[in-house]
C-alpha cells in the first residue's frame, strides 16, 4: 500500500491493518491455505511512510498466489486505497520454512533501495542526533502503541489453555 508524503504513519498503518484484518478474518484465507504468518514492516522514503505486510502462506496443495494478491487489491480498493497486484510481490519458497520466516521479518534493520527502516531511523536519531529522525521516531512510537506487529492463523494459530 502506497503512502503519501503528507499522510501520517498512524493513518497509513490503520488502513493497512484494516485490509490485513479483512484478508485474515473469517474463512476466506484459511479455506485456501493450511496456515499463515504475517509480519508488519515499516519503512519510509520519498513517498512518505510505507508500512506493509509480509505474509507467508503454507499449503498442502499448489495454490494460485495471484488469487491472494487479487483479494488484497480488492480489499484495499474497498478502503479507497491503491494496492495494485503489480506492486505486490509473491514468491514460492521451495527450500525451508526458515527462509520464508527470515524474509517475513527482514525489514526491521536491513536497509534496501531508497527506503529507511525503523533501524535506520533509530540509528539516525540516537547515534547521530538527527532532529528529523527524532521526530520520525516519536511518530513511530505513537503510531505503534497497542498495535499488533505480527500474527498467525490456520494450523499455526496457537491457543492457550489454563489448567485450574
Amino acid at each position: 500500500m502506497q503512502g503519501t508524503p503528507s499522510a501520517s504513519l498512524s493513518d497509513v498503518w490503520d488502513a493497512l491493518d484494516t485490509v490485513r484484518a479483512s484478508l485474515t478474518a473469517g474463512r476466506w484465507l484459511t479455506s485456501r491455505v493450511a496456515a499463515y504468518r504475517w509480519h508488519t514492516e515499516v519503512t519510509c522514503g520519498l513517498c512518505g511512510w510505507h508500512p506493509h505486510v509480509n505474509l507467508i502462506v503454507v499449503s498442502r496443495n499448489e495454490i494460485d498466489a495471484s488469487e491472494i494478491l487479487r483479494r488484497w487489491e480488492a480489499l484495499a480498493a474497498l478502503e479507497g486505497i491503491s494496492a495494485p497486484m503489480t506492486a505486490q510481490h509473491a514468491q514460492r519458497v521451495t527450500r525451508t520454512v526458515g527462509r520464508a520466516l527470515r524474509y517475513a521479518s527482514k525489514g526491521t534493520l536491513a536497509s534496501h533501495d531508497d527506503t529507511r527502516t525503523l533501524g535506520d531511523v533509530l540509528h539516525d536519531a540516537a547515534v547521530l542526533g538527527d532532529a528529523d529522525a527524532c521526530a520520525q521516531w516519536a511518530e513511530i512510537e505513537a503510531a505503534s502503541a497497542s498495535r499488533r506487529w505480527q500474527g498467525t492463523g490456520g494450523e499455526w494459530r496457537v491457543t492457550s489453555s489454563r489448567s485450574a
